[in-house]
C-alpha cells in the first residue's frame, strides 16, 4: 500500500490588487471605445460574479456593471434598476448613483402585445421567427445574432426568413402595449430623474411616434418629456426610431427636448427634418460638435440638394449676430468646427460633390465637416445574399445606428464607413 501524499505545497493566492486589474481589464480601455453590455454578456455576467466573491472585489465589479451594463430591455428592469439606484449598499454604505458616476444606459423598455422585441414581418404562408438582436463573442463583444429589419417600426430576423419573393411578405402593424401603460410610464419618468445627474450616454430604442396625440389619453408624452428634460449632464444622444419625438402639444411652439441639455457633445437623431429650425436649436448647444442624421428629411427638395455648409453658416451668423445675415451664407465660415453626418443606405444618401469648389471657397479649414454614410454596408463577416438592403432602407439604417451605439464605435465609424467626406482647400476628397 502506498503511503498517503501530504499536501504541504504552499498555497499561492494572487494579490488583491492583481485581481482588481483583472476585473478592470474586462471593460475596454476608456480612451477607446465603450460598449453597452447586455445580461446574456459573459462579461457582465463575469462581473456579477465577482460582487459575491468578497469586500474586495465588490466595489469594482460593481461600478463597471453600473457603468457598462445598463442594457435595459423590459418592463421589469425598468423597475428593478429603478429600485436598486436608490438603495445604498451595505458595504458601500452609498447609493450607486452616489459610488459609481458617471454611468451610460441603453433604453429599450417597450415591447409588442404579441412579446416580441421590435416589430415583425411574416410570410404569407408562415409568421417568420424571432430572435434576439444580438449575439456576444467569446470575448464580450456585441455581433448580430442574425439581420433584423425595421420598417416604419416593423422588424424581423431575416435570417430566419424563407426566401419568398418581395411580394409574399405582409407587413405586421405593430401594437406598442406599454406606451398605453400609464404606471410604466411613471416608471421610466422616475428612472430618468434617478439617473439625471450621473448619466452621460443615452441610446433611446422607444417607438415614440406610435403614440398619435389623439390616442394619447394619459398624457404620456408629457410624462416621458419630463423625465428627459431632467438630463441636464447628457453628453451623447442616440435615438435609434425617431428625433426623440416628445411633442406633448401637438403645436410647433414646443422646444426639441435635447436643446436643455447643455453639456451634449454628440447626437445621432432618426428622420429628422435637415432644415433652418434644426440648425437654430443645434446652436443653443455650445458644446456640440457631431450630429448624425439617419434618413434625414428636407436634404432634397426632387432635384434640388440643399447647400449644408451655407444653410449652417447663415443659421450661425444669425444666431450669433442676433439678426438675419445678409449675405446668404456667402463668404468664409467664421464659427466653430462642427461634423455633420447624413447615414441612409448607398443609394439614397445624398451627393454634395457640386458643391465642393464652392465649400473650398467659404469653408477652407473644413470646419463643417460633411459626411455621407452607407448603413447597407456588409460587416461582421456577413455576405452580401444576407442583406436584402432593397426591401427594407428603414430598418437596415436603424439597425445600423443601433448596433453601433452600443458597441460604443458610432462616432468613429462614421468617418472610418464614410463614402464622402468634405475636405480642407487644396486637398482632395
Amino acid at each position: 500500500m502506498e503511503p498517503k501524499k501530504s499536501d504541504n505545497c504552499p498555497k499561492v493566492g494572487l494579490p488583491v490588487e492583481i485581481i482588481l486589474l483583472i476585473i478592470e481589464h474586462l471593460i475596454p480601455d476608456s480612451a477607446g471605445p465603450r460598449p453597452i453590455l447586455p445580461a446574456i454578456s459573459l462579461i457582465t455576467k463575469t462581473l456579477l460574479a465577482f460582487t459575491t466573491v468578497s469586500r474586495a472585489t465588490h466595489f469594482t465589479a460593481s461600478r463597471l456593471l453600473w457603468q457598462n451594463c445598463l442594457y435595459i430591455d423590459s418592463r421589469e428592469k425598468v423597475r428593478a434598476l429603478r429600485e436598486s439606484a436608490s438603495q445604498k449598499s451595505v458595504i458601500t454604505g452609498y447609493t450607486p448613483v452616489e459610488a459609481y458616476t458617471p454611468t451610460r444606459i441603453f433604453l429599450c423598455p417597450f415591447s409588442l402585445t404579441e412579446d416580441i422585441t421590435g416589430s415583425e414581418y411574416s410570410s404569407v404562408a408562415d409568421e417568420a421567427s424571432s430572435i434576439d438582436r444580438l449575439d456576444i463573442t467569446p470575448d464580450g463583444e456585441l455581433v448580430p445574432l442574425g439581420f433584423e429589419t425595421t420598417a416604419d417600426d416593423n422588424e424581423e430576423s431575416l435570417r430566419n426568413r424563407p426566401d419568398e419573393p418581395d411580394d409574399q411578405l405582409v407587413l405586421k402593424i405593430p401594437m406598442y402595449s406599454d406606451l398605453q401603460n400609464l404606471s410604466m410610464i411613471e416608471d421610466v419618468r422616475e428612472l430618468l430623474f434617478t439617473l439625471a445627474p450621473v448619466l452621460k450616454t443615452l441610446v433611446v430604442d422607444m417607438p415614440l411616434r406610435n403614440l398619435y396625440r389623439e390616442e394619447d389619453h394619459y398624457g404620456i408624452r408629457k410624462i416621458l418629456r419630463e423625465g428627459f428634460e431632467a438630463l441636464a449632464d447628457i453628453e451623447e444622444l442616440v435615438s435609434v426610431r425617431d428625433e426623440l419625438y416628445l411633442d406633448s402639444t401637438g403645436g410647433f411652439e414646443e422646444l426639441q427636448v435635447w436643446i436643455r441639455w447643455p453639456k451634449l457633445k454628440r447626437m445621432a437623431l432618426y428622420n429628422v427634418v435637415a432644415d433652418e429650425e434644426l440648425w437654430q436649436n443645434m446652436l443653443l448647444c455650445p458644446q456640440l460638435d457631431t450630429a448624425i442624421f439617419t434618413r434625414g428629411d428636407g436634404v432634397e427638395y426632387d432635384d434640388f440638394l440643399i447647400d449644408i455648409k451655407r444653410e449652417w453658416s447663415r443659421a450661425w451668423v444669425a444666431g450669433t449676430s442676433g439678426v438675419p445675415t445678409t449675405n446668404n451664407g456667402q463668404g468664409r465660415y467664421p464659427g466653430p468646427e462642427i461634423t455633420i453626418a447624413f447615414c441612409n443606405t448607398a443609394p439614397e444618401l445624398p451627393k454634395f460633390d457640386s458643391y465642393i469648389a464652392s465649400w473650398h471657397t467659404m469653408d477652407p479649414e473644413n470646419k463643417i465637416c460633411v459626411l455621407t454614410v452607407p448603413t447597407d454596408t456588409i460587416y461582421f463577416g456577413q455576405s452580401s445574399k444576407d442583406y436584402p438592403w432593397h426591401n427594407d432602407p428603414i430598418g437596415v439604417s436603424q439597425e445600423w445606428i443601433r448596433n453601433r451605439a452600443l458597441t460604443g464605435t458610432l462616432w468613429e465609424d462614421i468617418k472610418r464607413d464614410s463614402l464622402f467626406m468634405s475636405s480642407k482647400s487644396g486637398q482632395d476628397i
